[in-house]
């Protein structure tokens, strides 16, 4: 179990239009003991933010109705700290680097190795980077 220095549950939001990938996402964070909340598309998950209130997003890139860099560019001007991890199959330097300027803090590319997962998300709940 990762818990944040408050011994409170960490909070994960996967913003993923892919059933399968939010499903085996949801799995691992799960097995973790990480309350996890999903969402398919940017849109809701802008709206839902101030009720969900998570530590951490995992957010892709490539989603219809809103971007996962229209997200981060809506997303930053409300919420400056809470962590992102970009999670995509988009691996051209020109979109990381779009990434990094609209404040992803992580970029991973797709298939992702759970195991750097763990270690990425990890960083992020020991120094409790929340909002």
């Amino acid at each position: 179990m990762i818990q944040n220095a408050n011994k409170m549950k960490t909070k994960i939001m996967i913003i993923e239009d892919s059933y399968t990938n939010r499903v085996l996402f949801k799995a691992l964070l799960e097995d973790l003991d990480i309350e996890v909340v999903e969402f398919s598309n940017a849109v809701k998950a802008l709206a839902m933010m101030d009720s969900t209130r998570p530590n951490i997003i995992l957010l892709d890139i490539c989603m219809p109705i809103m971007t996962g860099f229209e997200f981060l560019q809506e997303f930053r001007q409300i919420y400056p700290t809470v962590p992102v991890l970009v999670i995509s199959a988009l691996d051209e330097p020109m979109f990381i680097e779009q990434a990094y300027a609209l404040g992803a803090n992580e970029y991973l590319v797709k298939p992702v190795d759970s195991d750097e997962l763990i270690r990425r998300i990890s960083c992020y709940i020991e120094c409790e980077l929340t909002y």
